[in-house]
């Protein structure tokens, strides 16, 4: 079996890839601040946020998530 990705992300976004039955993927993805304010702004790590999420593979080609953002505290599910 062929694959158009490596994984179920593509940048910030979802792929065509699925998880497979009966796994569990955590992720955990980081997404810095500007690098223009210098050491003031410690080079993007002051405005950093974070995402943590879960997918789990119901079946081969189905597939449910959950996350949150620490960005505005933000949940997600997805399926």
């Amino acid at each position: 079996m062929y694959s158009a990705f490596k994984s179920t992300r593509l940048i910030n976004g979802h792929s065509v890839e699925n998880t497979y039955k009966g796994v569990l993927d955590l992720r955990i993805s980081h997404r810095f601040g500007t690098l223009n304010k210098g050491i003031y702004e410690f080079f993007g790590l002051d405005n950093a946020s974070m995402h943590w999420g879960l997918d789990y593979g119901i079946t081969d080609r189905l597939m449910l998530g959950f996350g949150r953002s620490s960005f505005q505290k933000q949940y997600d599910v997805f399926f």
